[in-house]
């Protein structure tokens, strides 16, 4: 377990690197880069943390993949209850020969 929040702690120190080096990069090019510095950061601030305090890091991975699963499972069933009036809306076009949008 803690091999993989280490691995998990590296990522975010190497990802977080990478994101700085490619807001210094395109400084011209972004608007607001300095949002792609501070997550870069907020992201190394993580895997220092995850790899100084392996177990409190394990608790807290846990619950993010808890909160993670549940807004993923809400965005899922927004989802749904969309395509399904999608598909009402498309079924009563049809019905009143209207054409029906791609």
């Amino acid at each position: 377990m803690f091999v993989l929040l280490w691995l998990i702690g590296f990522r975010a120190v190497v990802t977080g690197g990478l994101q700085i080096a490619t807001a210094v990069r395109l400084r011209r090019e972004l608007k607001n880069e300095w949002l792609l510095v501070l997550s870069g950061l907020i992201s190394i601030a993580f895997g220092i943390y995850v790899a100084a305090f392996p177990q409190q890091s394990a608790i807290v991975v846990m619950l993010l993949i808890g909160i993670y699963a549940i807004a993923f499972g809400i965005t899922l069933i927004g989802l749904a209850v969309r395509l399904r009036q999608h598909r009402h809306h498309l079924a009563t076009a049809a019905d009143h020969g209207q054409a029906v949008p791609a």
